[in-house]
């Protein structure tokens, strides 16, 4: 396995049906974090959301990797609950 330097994570992506049509103009994806450059970044096993136009995408066997800055990283989607 590879691993990312210079604030990058490596992501697999999360399988997702889309809700628009227009699903090929967007350039939104979610993933599983697998490794991090830094501990302050999403622990591993995090569901991220990023922008895919700003990172690589590498293969993996019959699949791929994305390969993030962690400044790309849009959203970080934990279990705890929201306040009201």
């Amino acid at each position: 396995m590879i691993q990312p330097v210079n604030g990058h994570l490596i992501i697999e992506p999360v399988v997702h049906e889309s809700f628009t049509a227009s699903s090929k103009e967007t350039y939104d994806e979610v993933g599983i974090v697998v490794e991090n450059s830094s501990p302050d970044q999403a622990p591993v096993g995090s569901r991220v959301y990023f922008d895919s136009w700003l990172a690589a995408k590498f293969p993996k066997g019959d699949s791929f990797f994305w390969l993030v800055n962690w400044s790309d990283v849009r959203a970080i989607e934990t279990d705890e609950t929201l306040p009201e």
